[in-house]
Formats: structure tokens, sequence, C-alpha cells
């Protein structure tokens, strides 16, 4: 069997609700940064601004402040696709590892900041999570996926057209709006982009719950010395008692301690506990 997945439609027809984000940016720079890092902070000190609903109108005022506390363009983009928005407070080293994120700016100066932000997903987001989920997903159940808009003819298309024919009024995708638009209702069109996400947040206070605090257990994170283990810890009782949802800082934690415990062989007793026996 064969199928068609809508893959890569988001980077290069700037269809990503984060663009919206990140061009917003693009008028606080005028705002002296001193004042927009103060504003940052005041709104992140707001009660109940941390666990609000992403559609919220305290929420969106909390990711606006963010952005205003970044000091350029690039730091603002990383800022909106990064789970951690200071990688320092996870990791117990005193060095980030450099990332794309520090070169391809460099290659993309010139491009417009949509341009740029679809850029990067493109060699980054899409080629390291999107393609490789599907590639395995497929594969698992010997399906064939294609990517339609991966063909060379169309990026090339795609990256031919100007910035208002891909984004207007902060909506992304607007050729392939007008072009659908002449076969199918605009009610399938025009309305909120839906992801495929999957309860995590919630598992991981139910049935993941063990397996989860058994991998953030707090003397195994201080005995590897990979992470901050306060700080950790906080996230997680954060997450745990439903005070915030934490899921998107707490996963790639699990998973690397996850793939650390299968992958060293190391049981599901702690380190204490074997020396001990």
């Amino acid at each position: 069997s064969v199928s068609l997945s809508g893959d890569a439609c988001d980077e290069i027809f700037g269809g990503y609700a984060r663009y919206v984000r990140g061009l917003q940016f693009v008028h606080m720079e005028t705002i002296p940064q001193t004042l927009r890092q103060g504003v940052a902070w005041a709104v992140g000190k707001l009660p109940g601004v941390q666990s609000a609903s992403s559609r919220s109108l305290l929420r969106k005022a909390y990711w606006v402040s963010r952005l205003m506390g970044t000091a350029s363009f690039e730091d603002a983009y990383r800022l909106l696709v990064s789970a951690w928005s200071d990688p320092l407070l996870a990791v117990d080293t005193s060095a980030v590892a450099s990332s794309a994120f520090e070169e391809l700016p460099k290659r993309l100066k010139g491009h417009g900041h949509l341009r740029r932000m679809m850029a990067m997903d493109t060699l980054t987001y899409l080629p390291d999570d999107i393609m490789v989920k599907v590639d395995r997903t497929t594969m698992a159940v010997s399906l064939e996926a294609r990517a339609p808009f991966l063909d060379h003819r169309v990026t090339e298309f795609a990256t031919q057209l100007p910035e208002a024919m891909l984004m207007q009024s902060g909506q992304g995708k607007q050729i392939l709006r007008k072009l659908l638009a002449k076969y199918v209702p605009t009610s399938l069109t025009d309305r909120p982009k839906q992801g495929f996400g999957i309860p995590v947040d919630q598992w991981v206070r139910g049935p993941l719950l063990d397996w989860a605090e058994s991998l953030l257990e707090p003397r195994l994170l201080a005995d590897q010395g990979f992470f901050r283990c306060a700080h950790i810890r906080q996230v997680w009782e954060e997450h745990k008692s439903g005070r915030a949802n934490r899921i998107t800082q707490l996963w790639p934690i699990l998973m690397f301690q996850a793939w650390h415990r299968e992958s060293h062989g190391v049981s599901h007793q702690h380190p204490q506990q074997r020396r001990a026996a």
C-alpha cells in the first residue's frame, strides 16, 4: 500500500503558527531591549500564566513577553522551537553544544524573516523529526509513504513565491488555501491547524507515573551527573501535581533516561540498592 503525506507543506508554504509569533518579534525590535526584558519579567510573574491554556489570552500574553525578553530575531525563533528556554537550567554542564542554530542564521542572512524561519525548519525540524517519525511508523506496518510537497519542482516553485502569497493577516499557506477553495468548501481549510498530539502529559501522571518517577529519581539523577537534579525535580513535581503542564520540558529528559537505561544495561533497581545488595 502507498499513502500520501502532507509533510513539508508547512515548512515551504509558511503554515506554522510559530511563524506568526516570530514575525511579532520583528515589530518589537524597535522597543529598547531593557524595556522589553522588564515587560517579559513582569508578565512571567502573573499568577496562572504558566499553566494557562495555550489558546487563552493570558498564555498569548506570556508568549509575547517571552519573545520581548530575547535579544535578537534568531534568539526569538530558537525560543519558539526549544523545549527549554535555557538549556543550562536542565543540563549540568558549563557549556552548551553548538547546533544548527549557530551556523544556519549566518547562511540565511539577506533573506526575509519568514523565509529564514521556514529554511531553519526545512533543514532541521523536517528531516530530524517529522520525516523520521513518518519513516519509522510506516515501515513498522509495511506501508509506503510519499511526500508530494518534497518533490523538488514543488519546493523550487515555493521558494520563488513572494512572502505575501504565503502569509497574510497572520495566516499562512495562502496560495494553497486559495487553490483549495476552488475544489473544497472553505470550512475545511479556514480553521485552526490541528496536530496529532497524544495525551502524554496525562499518561505520565497516570499509567506511566511509576516509570517516569523511576527515571527522575533524585539519587539516580545525582549519581549520573547529566542533569541539574534540583531543577528537574521541581519541574517534575509541578507537572505531577497538575499545577502546570511541563511535558514539553520533561519528555526529552525521560527519553534520554530511558535510552540510557536500555543501552547501558541498567536494571530498574537504583544504583544504591544494587551496591547494597
